[in-house]
């Protein structure tokens, strides 16, 4: 199925679903995989109810009652054997996390868009995330997963989970700080241009340095651009380092599209215009397709959750007109 971006999102949606429905691959493999995490839930619950158990004979035993030492010897042997069970479970819990991944997000992307691909083990690199300019803080700990990737139309784009973190020394100790964790999208823009443009969330620091901190070669715009739209203004900082290149990027339209993808997201965006892409950072603090291993796969909500995901970063192209390719861009 081929993303059609003029057809209402809403209907959309309720015939991917009924696509998946009807997919007789992906019911039977939901079929099969139900088995394995009934099975891995009881393992799971076997093995912390040996833990708790033997802890709590352990804690009420030495606090209430002066017993002999031997007598222990149960809920330790108890509280061991639930440790081990649960390290033998750990393996397959990722095993049937990456199967999940493979096996059935995998097809169900396909019934959003033919183009879409996702590859769990990959994500953006370190460079590419600081190559946004989306922050100004050098990522020292830094991990990225479930990328995913395609092209509607004219527009190529990616997006995937970002868990960014900076180090500060210390004589005593190194502090960490979160840098982000969330989404990280990026799309070919449909202009062509040569500046940086970065904004921020008015509710959010400004960039405060005039290089990119840890990594003194990446210049940063640090001049304030004020724009007629007042609530824009509002909701984000602008800064550019070609005043009237970032006018022309932001044309009125392209606000209002802007400020309502603002409204629509979770948390409070950032947005950056760099090497003729726009890259925007959705705060997010839960991972996505990731398997809920509470819940039954054969209940479609499950995985809803993932699938509205896609379908946002999906409808982005929309929102933001990147399929309308002027100034001579391909």
């Amino acid at each position: 199925m081929a993303l059609n971006l003029n057809d209402n999102p809403e209907l959309q949606a309720i015939s991917q679903n009924l696509d998946i429905k009807n997919n007789l691959s992906v019911q039977a493999t939901l079929q099969e995989m139900e088995v394995e995490r009934k099975r891995l839930v009881n393992e799971v619950g076997k093995s912390g109810l040996f833990i708790f158990l033997s802890l709590l004979l352990l804690v009420v035993g030495l606090l209430k009652f002066s017993l002999p030492m031997w007598i222990y010897i149960l809920p330790v042997t108890g509280f061991i054997y639930g440790c081990v069970q649960s390290g033998k479970t750990s393996p397959k819990l990722l095993q049937f996390k990456n199967a999940y991944k493979e096996n059935v997000m995998m097809p169900m992307l396909k019934t959003i868009d033919q183009s879409l691909v996702l590859q769990p083990n990959s994500g953006i690199s370190r460079s590419d995330f600081i190559n946004s300019l989306l922050f100004n803080k050098y990522p020292h700990l830094f991990h990225s997963e479930d990328y995913v990737w395609g092209k509607i139309d004219k527009t190529a784009f990616y997006f995937s989970e970002v868990n960014a973190t900076y180090v500060k020394k210390s004589d005593k100790r190194d502090l960490k700080f979160s840098i982000f964790k969330g989404i990280i999208f990026r799309a070919d823009f449909n202009k062509n241009f040569e500046g940086i443009t970065i904004l921020r969330a008015n509710i959010l620091t400004a960039l405060q340095h005039s290089h990119y901190e840890g990594g003194a070669q990446f210049e940063v715009p640090t001049a304030k651009i004020e724009m007629e739209n007042i609530t824009f203004n509002d909701r984000f900082v602008l800064k550019s380092t070609n005043e009237v290149e970032a006018r022309y990027l932001l044309s009125p339209v392209m606000m209002e599209k802007l400020i309502e993808l603002d409204k629509k997201s979770k948390y409070r965006i950032t947005v950056t215009f760099v090497r003729n892409s726009i890259y925007i950072a959705f705060p997010r603090y839960e991972q996505f397709f990731e398997p809920q291993i509470n819940k039954s796969l054969l209940d479609s909500k499950t995985f809803e959750r993932d699938l509205s995901i896609v379908r946002f970063m999906c409808q982005i192209i929309k929102e933001l007109g990147l399929n309308t390719r002027i100034w001579g861009k391909d």
